[in-house]
């Protein structure tokens, strides 16, 4: 695929998946925005991942398609795309490799559409671009500028806008050390087991180190879990705050634990040091944080993992090895590793 130069004028990114493929999206835009200084990049996603393109400030307008909602039909579809041509678009980029999504581009009306070669209708693209298994998701959305990155330079944090968030905070601890924690998952088996998660708690509490646990209001119930014998030291804001302003607080914080899931990605949009552990996924599948001084940590020496690309409501063995043998002592030790390399990053 040849570079994208700076004679193009309107782009469009249709990204319809999950918030932490829609953050991992950004790096993509900010790298066709420098190259087209002058060009309006618009997005299309799904009413959760609004506020992330809302929030960068590379992005032109973002465009709503609630798939699951008032336009699940496929006539609603099409009439979306109607709308959408008016604007003639000369670069259409298919981020999301769905029926539903490659349905949406071939009715839009645009110079030219890209799409990945593992898109469900491949032949609806006039250009392909090779999903490499082996890279990161960051790398893989690269490709589409058409440039080459060698193993440095495609570590391109996404960029989110700060939102005042001070009101918010008024019982953030107010020690030297701030640990988040993203205990949660959409999928069961990619979650730490609660009670691990609460030992690894105990033997970080220390005198200079306050806890916040983030989430979404599913989660609240498992954070007043973790931070019950935080005391005051342990602050839950599951289902307390927007995507933005989760980012925000991380940028207040020093270290972030989480699972396999979009925290991960929220914590390099932040800047901060990122522990992503790994249970029943690997960090092979190309969604591990890449920022400096962050890490991955998993079980290995288990035939059943991974067990699928997101993950199960339970474990299909019945065992949950992947979780359950992870030893919190390991995360303990991995923690602190980070925390004592602190000054070098």
């Amino acid at each position: 695929m040849e570079v994208l130069t700076g004679m193009i004028q309107r782009i469009l990114i249709i990204q319809t998946s999950f918030i932490g493929d829609s953050i991992l999206t950004l790096p993509l835009i900010q790298q066709l925005k420098e190259v087209n200084t002058e060009a309006e990049i618009d997005v299309i996603t799904i009413p959760k991942c609004k506020e992330i393109f809302e929030a960068s400030p590379y992005v032109s307008s973002v465009i709503i398609y609630d798939k699951r909602g008032k336009e699940r039909s496929i006539g609603k579809t099409f009439k979306l795309a109607r709308e959408v041509s008016k604007k003639r678009y000369e670069k259409v980029i298919c981020l999301h490799r769905s029926l539903r999504s490659a349905i949406l581009s071939s009715a839009i009306k645009a110079r030219e559409k890209s799409g990945y070669d593992t898109s469900a209708l491949p032949y609806v693209f006039d250009k392909l671009v090779e999903y490499n298994f082996s890279l990161h998701e960051v790398r893989r959305n690269l490709s589409f500028t058409g440039k080459k990155y060698n193993d440095e330079e495609w570590r391109i944090n996404p960029v989110v806008k700060s939102v005042s968030i001070d009101d918010k905070l008024k019982n953030l601890p107010a020690t030297e050390l701030k640990i988040a924690i993203a205990p949660g998952s959409a999928w069961g088996t990619k979650e730490y087991p609660i009670q691990h998660f609460i030992k690894v708690m105990e033997l970080l509490n220390r005198k200079e180190t306050g806890f916040v646990i983030i989430g979404d209001a599913k989660g609240f119930a498992k954070g007043e879990k973790i931070i019950s014998n935080l005391a005051e030291k342990g602050v839950n804001f599951c289902g307390k705050l927007s995507i933005t302003e989760t980012i925000e607080l991380l940028r207040r914080c020093d270290l972030l634990i989480t699972n396999d899931s979009a925290p991960t990605h929220f914590g390099i949009a932040a800047g901060i040091k990122v522990l992503t552990i790994y249970t029943s996924t690997v960090p092979e599948f190309g969604f591990y944080p890449y920022n400096c001084g962050s890490e991955f940590i998993g079980l290995g020496g288990l035939e059943c993992r991974p067990c699928g690309i997101h993950g199960f409501k339970e474990c299909p063995k019945g065992h949950f090895k992947c979780g359950e043998e992870l030893a919190p002592e390991v995360i303990y030790n991995r923690i602190m590793g980070m925390i004592l390399e602190k000054k070098k990053y």
